[in-house]
């Protein structure tokens, strides 16, 4: 889901500004490849 689509569907103040922000500080290739690394608990 997109930032916009994402901001207009959660009930809060959030903006698509501050969710686009926070997604290109906290995601990157490190911690994708390490999540794809890791063991998936729905497997269970």
């Amino acid at each position: 889901m997109e930032p916009v689509q994402t901001a207009r569907h959660v009930k809060s103040e959030v903006t698509a500004h501050m969710l686009s922000w926070i997604n290109r500080r906290h995601v990157n290739l490190k911690l994708l490849d390490a999540a794809q690394m890791a063991p998936c608990a729905l497997s269970l």
